[in-house]
């Protein structure tokens, strides 16, 4: 799993690195001007995607090289292979996951 985080986290860096790289050339008119904002808008959601996948990949491996990567942070049960396998920076179960977006405390 480890090897999985590792190249997930260079993936998300590598994207990040290009989403942080995008120049847009002053505009011209109205047109280039409404579409360079809303290029810089997509621009700085997709940072602010990548960098906030890239913290949880590093706290991900960090979990993984203390040996507690796959417990849930809520309940302290152990998280589905499953779902760590579609989300290998899943920090909580399904359950506690669920919980937490509806605004429960468990």
């Amino acid at each position: 799993m480890l090897a999985t985080l590792e190249r997930e986290l260079h993936a998300v860096r590598h994207r990040l690195g290009r989403a942080t790289g995008l120049e847009i050339e002053p505009a011209a008119d109205m047109t280039d001007r409404i579409v360079a904002g809303v290029e810089r808008d997509l621009t700085a959601a997709t940072i602010e995607a990548l960098t906030a996948r890239e913290r949880r990949l590093v706290t991900a491996l960090s979990r993984a090289r203390r040996g507690d990567y796959g417990v849930c942070s809520g309940c302290g049960q152990r998280i589905a292979s499953r779902r760590l396998k579609a989300l290998p920076d899943a920090e909580a179960c399904l359950s506690c996951q669920q919980s937490h977006e509806r605004g429960e405390s468990r």
